[in-house]
């Protein structure tokens, strides 16, 4: 225990005297639970009493503000009510709320005494109001009534209208489908005459062709008669000669040109699949699978790093919540033994992360015996040898599911590759293999290999988070190296698809000119062959051939002639068809102009009923409405008549009521008779002056009590403009007192290099704690950008470590004491979950932070190193006798 003072406080005798000078105005106890009533219980008093009589503060029980102790509970403080809560307390606000509270209640009582003696003469007036009011529903119901009956026959009529419109939109329909199949009909019989028109012309053409064909052929034989001769049949062999080498040529490189082409062109193909290839290679693949992969390990490097405290997160996060219900179940004395159970696995939220195997087992208290079948070699050991378990139930788990004892583990993957590749070679019973590099070796006969890269590490087995933390570095580093070489690859393939695609254009340009060059040989042929030479025909043989031409002459002619007939007689039933399917078009077209207007006349309709329908709905929703309200008001007359009764029953106590036809003038004639015979009898059988003097009295005590009424109404009145000042007196008073503590809480955390913030929600009754690391980065524009970019990191009471919610909660603590007053202040266990520098920063702070006029009592039961600080005195209490407890 630590006890600090100041400097003008070192004499005992000061210290039990100086609170009785001066007086504080209220008192500050605080208790380990917020939520209970903030009183000390009789231990903790009694405790408390000890340990300031031990420190020499005596009397303390005469003091009004005797002093604030604050426990180590505060840090389990984490909702943003409690905080609040804790915060109005710590500062009196709360008592000043509640006084607030309580005057206002008072006035609003005062409010309701003076409203509630104006009710009597209202309530009458509210009968004939309701009365009233109820008439006048009831003729509004009439008339909405009225008025949805005649909109509801127009609604009928409009609706026996829109049938008939429907009805000759049927007709029409089915008059327009009917038409339109007949027009179909006449177009596909017209299609059918036009194209044997056609094919009739196309004959009489051919026709006419080959007779003028036939009768040149007769003509150039003639000729060639006459022209016959030996010096033409020289003259035709020469020219034929060059003509055939002419074309040789143009046949031959028309044959290698083409074969180029079709080189080419296989070229151009492979170029244009290439190019498709590449490009697909350059697509999101790659790209999105390593940035998964380092997003998943960026995740869980922060989980780790954020759970450094926990040592069994390393084997997953969800196991230490497993053991957390495997404890409750042993505890409830579930079973004897602690398993892992199915239910118990449904329990726990693993996230993201792959679900943990169950494996289940026969339980044996002894090791499998596996010497018979353990791997058998001198040279490399079996990984059941290298393991040492000491639990029998993990060994035989190891046994059964993964057979360790035939596992083979074999440094490199050259000596793995050259032991199990051959038969001979495998070493007894060995059924599996693994390398340095996680490569996974099956033995002969079913000789396999399964590369071990790109495989996650063994999670298991470790107890070093920091081990697990730097692997997941690595990886991480690999993981980018990775991508930075996909990149330069991407880059490398861009550049040979860019290569590519300008090949493809040389490509297509010589194809373009190969096809240029080929259309442009066609054409010489073609020419050439055009300009060939019919060789002289002999004389006699050119005279059979003009008789034969003669007599197919003939023939043609006369099936030319067959032929026009043929194409006359079709040209008129084409025109015959073609004027029936124009009259079929126009009545189609006169007929779907009327399904228009019919279509237009419904649609009008169909607006009307709208309209109709929605004039209906709306007036009987009004029906419904005056209906509600006719109902409220004879509810509303019921009640005033019930509450005139009762009055009527309360003025029935002193006189009778009396049913009356007369006029009031009548009455009050009547009344003024009954006074003047009230006054003979009073002066015949009593004295008027003590009526008189009584009456006086009474108006006086009415004139009187109607000035108090007046006078208090005033004072209403001025009081409730005091409590609006006063309440924003009171929120000036509460913002300028969170200020002051936002600014001393943001210097205490600045010693351990924090930026913290407390946002108070003053309409919502929260208290927000947050906290951030700054770094190295001291000036305020520094601050700010570091507060923008860890706006979504901010850490609350419930996300900090044990420590740092520790500092954090000594740092508003003392923050608290600058806008407290109290002449004694008493801190226990600040320290519990700090660390050697944030305890010796915390101490400095605090002792930084005392002023002269105050004493300060820290409670710890940790050693503190107190060189260097002045006005500290450490008192260290007796140990407890334990026998005695």
């Amino acid at each position: 225990m630590s006890a600090q003072r100041s400097q003008d406080e070192d004499d005992p005798d000061e210290i039990s005297a100086g609170p009785s000078r001066k007086r504080h105005k209220s008192a500050h106890v605080y208790s380990n639970n917020i939520s209970s009533s903030l009183q000390l219980s009789q231990q903790e008093q009694s405790a408390s009493s000890g340990i300031l009589e031990y420190v020499t503060v005596k009397n303390f029980m005469c003091l009004d503000n005797m002093m604030c102790a604050f426990s180590p509970q505060i840090n389990l403080v984490q909702e943003p009510q409690a905080l609040y809560k804790f915060f109005l307390k710590a500062t009196q606000l709360q008592q000043m709320n509640d006084d607030y509270n309580e005057l206002e209640k008072a006035l609003k009582v005062s409010l309701d005494i003076i409203e509630d003696r104006k009710e009597i003469i209202q309530i009458e007036k509210a009968e004939e109001d309701a009365k009233k009011q109820v008439e006048g529903h009831e003729k509004n119901v009439a008339k909405i009534q009225e008025k949805v009956a005649h909109f509801q026959e127009k609604y009928e009529e409009q609706q026996q209208i829109h049938k008939g419109h429907h009805e000759q939109l049927t007709t029409v329909t089915n008059q327009l489908v009917t038409h339109s199949h007949k027009l179909k009909e006449c177009n596909e019989s017209l299609i059918k005459t036009r194209k044997l028109h056609k094919d009739k012309q196309m004959l009489a053409v051919t026709a006419d062709r080959k007779v003028k064909g036939i009768m040149k052929e007769i003509y150039v034989l003639k000729e060639a008669i006459k022209k016959d001769n030996d010096d033409t049949q020289t003259q035709w062999a020469s020219h034929r000669a060059l003509w055939q080498e002419k074309m040789d040529g143009i046949q031959n490189e028309m044959k290698e040109l083409e074969q180029n082409m079709r080189t080419e062109e296989t070229h151009h193909v492979n170029l244009m699949n290439t190019v498709g290839v590449k490009k697909a290679e350059l697509t999101q693949f790659v790209m999105e699978e390593k940035a998964i992969r380092r997003h998943a390990i960026e995740q869980e490097l922060q989980g780790l790093k954020g759970q450094q405290s926990n040592q069994f997160t390393v084997y997953g996060q969800w196991v230490p919540q497993l053991l957390h219900e495997i404890n409750i179940a042993h505890k409830k004395r579930a079973f004897k033994k602690k398993p892992v159970l199915r239910q118990l696995m449904k329990k726990i939220n693993f996230g993201q992360q792959p679900q943990p195997i169950v494996i289940v087992s026969r339980f044996r208290e002894q090791v499998h015996d596996v010497s018979k079948y353990e791997v058998q070699s001198d040279k490399y050991p079996s990984l059941w040898s290298m393991l040492m378990i000491s639990s029998d139930v993990v060994a035989n788990t190891l046994i059964d599911q993964c057979q360790v004892e035939s596992t083979l583990l074999i440094p490199t993957a050259q000596e793995a590759g050259q032991i199990l590749k051959n038969k001979t070679t495998v070493p007894r019973n060995c059924k599996v293999a693994y390398t340095l590099n996680r490569d996974i070796y099956y033995p002969d006969p079913n000789y396999r290999l399964y590369s071990g890269r790109g495989q996650q590490p063994a999670r298991f087995l470790q107890v070093s988070l920091e081990e697990k933390v730097r692997a997941l570095v690595a990886n991480l580093e690999n993981s980018k190296e990775e991508m930075r070489t996909h990149n330069l690859e991407m880059q490398k393939s861009r550049a040979n698809l860019h290569k590519l695609e300008e090949e493809v254009q040389a490509s297509s340009r010589k194809l373009t000119c190969s096809k240029k060059k080929m259309d442009q040989l066609r054409l010489q042929l073609a020419d050439l062959q055009n300009q060939e030479e019919q060789p002289p025909p002999d004389v006699s043989q050119l005279e059979d051939d003009i008789k034969q031409q003669e007599v197919a002459l003939i023939e043609a002619q006369a099936s030319l002639e067959k032929l026009k007939e043929g194409v006359t007689s079709s040209k008129d039933s084409f025109m015959q068809i073609s004027s029936a399917y124009e009259e079929l078009k126009k009545g189609e077209k006169k007929l779907f102009q009327e399904a228009e207007n019919m279509k237009e006349k419904l649609s009008e309709d169909e607006d009307i009923l709208n309209k109709l329908s929605h004039t209906v709905e709306l007036y009987k929703e009004k029906e419904r409405d005056f209906q509600k309200n006719k109902k409220e008001s004879e509810l509303n007359l019921e009640k005033t008549r019930e509450k005139l009764r009762e009055e009527l029953q309360k003025a029935g106590k002193f006189q009778p009521r009396k049913d009356t036809v007369r006029s009031v003038h009548e009455v009050k004639r009547q009344y003024d008779g009954l006074q003047d015979r009230l006054n003979r009898e009073m002066a015949a059988n009593g004295d008027p002056l003590t009526v008189a003097n009584r009456y006086k009295e009474i108006k006086q005590r009415f004139i009187t009590v109607s000035g108090e009424i007046e006078s208090h109404c005033n004072l209403i009145k001025k009081i409730k403009e005091s409590l609006s000042l006063r309440l924003e007196h009171y929120k000036r008073f509460r913002r300028l007192l969170a200020i002051m503590i936002k600014s001393n809480f943001k210097i205490s955390l600045s010693i351990r290099n924090l930026h913290g913030s407390l946002n108070f929600d003053h309409d919502n009754s929260r208290l927000t704690l947050s906290v951030v690391k700054m770094g190295s980065e001291t000036d305020a524009e520094a601050i700010n950008i570091l507060m923008k970019e860890s706006q979504n990191k901010k850490q609350t009471l419930a996300m900090m470590s044990g420590g740092e919610r520790s500092f954090a909660t000594v740092s508003f603590i003392i923050a608290l004491w600058d806008v407290i007053e109290s002449p004694i202040r008493i801190l226990d266990e600040f320290d519990v979950f700090m660390d050697i520098v944030a305890r010796r920063q915390s101490l400095t702070m605090m002792v930084k932070a005392a002023n002269t006029k105050t004493q300060y009592i820290y409670l710890t039961p940790i050693e503190l190193d107190t060189t260097g600080l002045p006005n500290i005195n450490v008192i260290k209490m007796p140990d407890p006798q334990r026998a005695m407890q």
